[in-house]
């Protein structure tokens, strides 16, 4: 299997399960990291004995790539992602696609100009709960699905830096935990219609500076024949927790982080499946995936940048509609989803 010479950029708290596994797999040779932070740079460089970058371009233009792994939020990748099409490079980011439709597509355009992939993270796509799941809809175990509810709740301890800036992150919690929600449900039954959200940052003026972005948001979503959707998620309640409950008219589908439960239209267990991958196994799973895809092991790839549209166009409706205060149509992004 020929090597995938690889770039790693962005060297955060969250960055060693990255290296670890891309230094320990015989498809991909890392020969360079890079981070604003000199130091860090340095340190991850000595350690791997490869090149360190402060200067982020420079890495890109100097190392001869095949593929460029980015762990940075969207308002730190403009520049990495331009020279990466520009230099004819393989791009594995960190979600969401970015922080607005337009970011997205543009990235989107030009890698696919280059004709080179563009996958963005998704854990929960990776997750066998969430994929068995989607199946059991799909071959109609449940039979039509009439009502979804899903919920993210987190309390974060501190001030989540960046997230709280809305021209920085692009949005609050809802971009944030409500991100993945919204991506299980499209996936299992496709795009809404019509977008409706209220959100607040009514809890997290105790940060200083207090969030500028939302702490909490519930979103309802409504779907061609009649099904309906609503997420709840919230930074400011305990205990963490996700879960979508898809009620079908023959049935009930529950999913957790590592459950899947079938149930009767009275609740009672038909079905339980435990999966025991651990959370941060799905990001590796989908590195995995990238490099398989990239040397033409996989036909189809799961979670291309362009299958993360759908979802950001969502959040920018439900932001829209946060300000209106009136209900958005999906339909006003006419042909975006042709690209």
């Amino acid at each position: 299997m020929e090597q995938l010479k690889t770039g790693i950029i962005g060297l955060s708290v969250d960055y060693r399960a990255y290296i670890d596994f891309l230094t320990d797999q015989d498809h991909f040779a890392v020969v360079a990291v890079g981070d604003p932070d000199r130091e860090k740079a340095d340190q991850v460089a000595r350690e791997l004995d490869v090149t360190g970058y402060d200067d982020l371009r420079l890495l890109i233009v100097q190392e001869k790539l095949d593929a460029l792994v980015l762990l940075m939020p969207s308002h730190a990748c403009q520049e990495c992602i331009t020279l990466a099409i520009r230099n004819g490079l393989h791009v594995f980011k960190t979600g969401p696609v970015g922080r607005t439709v337009a970011e997205a597509s543009q990235w989107i355009s030009g890698m696919n100009k280059v004709k080179r992939l563009f996958q963005v993270e998704a854990p929960w796509r990776f997750n066998p709960v969430f994929g068995r799941a989607r199946r059991a809809i799909q071959d109609g175990l449940i039979g039509k699905i009439f009502l979804i509810r899903a919920e993210g709740y987190m309390n974060i301890p501190d001030n989540p830096g960046y997230r709280g800036d809305p021209v920085l992150a692009g949005g609050g919690v809802l971009m944030d935990l409500g991100y993945p929600l919204i991506d299980q449900i499209i996936l299992a039954i496709g795009r809404p219609e019509s977008i409706f959200c209220h959100h607040t940052n009514f809890c997290s003026k105790r940060f200083l500076p207090p969030l500028q972005t939302e702490d909490t948001a519930v979103l309802t979503l409504g779907f061609n024949g009649g099904a309906v959707a609503e997420v709840i998620c919230t930074w400011m309640a305990d205990p963490s927790r996700t879960r979508i409950v898809f009620y079908g008219t023959e049935g009930i589908i529950e999913v957790e982080e590592a459950i899947y439960r079938q149930k009767d239209l009275m609740g009672v267990c038909l079905d339980e499946y435990r999966s025991e991958l651990l959370p941060e196994n799905f990001p590796l799973l989908q590195l995995q995936h990238f490099s398989d895809c990239i040397q033409g092991l996989v036909n189809l790839p799961v979670s291309q940048a362009v299958d993360h549209l759908a979802s950001i166009s969502v959040i920018e409706l439900a932001y829209l509609s946060a300000r209106t205060q009136s209900p958005e149509q999906m339909k006003e992004y006419g042909d975006l989803f042709k690209i």
